[in-house]
């Protein structure tokens, strides 16, 4: 992960807009335990993002990792970011709504 870190790093360096390297970086970062980094990186994915598409991924990917912290309300906040940004964005979030459901069948 180290090295997947490095090139996304120089991939944004490259183009800061780039929204999918950007949310590479934060999920690789997520998954060295640089969670607070991460958040920071998808922070910066969804708000400089170029298109409403780009905003939606971002958030929906954000939301994912936290479902799996269990964190249910940031999950929501970040999908209703989502849905303000593109009010038909259902079918790019339900994946992310997937695994919220998933850990509700766990309590």
């Amino acid at each position: 992960l180290p090295r997947a870190e490095e090139y996304f790093r120089r991939g944004v360096t490259i183009d800061p807009l780039f929204t999918r390297c950007r949310i590479c970086l934060a999920q690789c970062l997520y998954y060295q335990g640089q969670v607070d980094q991460s958040w920071d990186e998808f922070r910066i994915a969804a708000d400089r993002a170029r298109h409403k598409k780009n905003i939606v991924e971002a958030r929906r990917e954000w939301a994912k990792l936290l479902t799996q912290e269990g964190n249910e309300l940031g999950t929501m906040m970040q999908l209703c970011e989502a849905l303000q940004v593109d009010p038909y964005a259902y079918d790019s979030i339900d994946s992310a709504l997937g695994g919220l459901c998933k850990l509700d069948e766990h309590d």
